[in-house]
């Protein structure tokens, strides 16, 4: 388990990447957003409360057998987001490496998803991968960028990158689908 220090460090990563309004459902079915995904999630500010309270529904409406807290979740519309946050928080993460990393396959999908529009992808996705597990991986091989500059890729570079990144972003779909 992590502690809250590794929490705070991914949430100022992470937190500028989820507040560009990128709807996490697009990668993921809401079957995969159970309460351990949603409270780490929330920890790691790739969702709201706001968000977690419409994937809970969304999960309610799909038939999707609900836990208690998820129902909790789910009905909080009437509840300060205060109280949901803090039951956010409450849950315990006891399947935590298949929570950690259905979170960290939709962050990915969120730097790749946003990469014309985020300044320095590259250094984004390295960044937030190093916070995470402390180096670069995701099934991405050590890129040696042309040039002094370690932080330039040239334009065939990057398209490699972006194929190798693609790749591996559809294999960790498969695996995180059917774990």
């Amino acid at each position: 388990m992590r502690d809250e220090q590794w929490f705070s460090n991914l949430r100022d990563v992470v937190e500028p990447l989820g507040s560009r309004g990128i709807d996490v459902l697009q990668f993921l079915p809401a079957r995969i957003f159970n309460e351990e995904v949603l409270s780490f999630g929330y920890r790691i500010g790739l969702f709201t409360v706001a968000d977690a309270v419409r994937i809970a529904l969304l999960r309610l409406e799909e038939g999707i057998e609900l836990t208690p807290a998820e129902k909790a979740i789910a009905f909080s519309f009437e509840k300060d987001n205060r109280e949901v946050g803090i039951s956010l928080l409450d849950i315990p993460l006891d399947r935590f490496p298949l929570t950690e990393r259905r979170c960290r396959f939709l962050v990915v999908c969120l730097i790749r998803d946003a990469w014309g529009e985020i300044p320095d992808a590259e250094l984004e996705l390295q960044s937030f991968l190093v916070s995470w597990q402390g180096t670069v991986s995701f099934g991405l091989a050590e890129l040696t960028p042309r040039g002094f500059d370690s932080l330039w890729f040239g334009s065939r570079a990057r398209q490699r990158f972006l194929g190798r990144l693609d790749n591996a972003i559809a294999f960790e779909r498969a695996e995180v689908l059917f774990d």
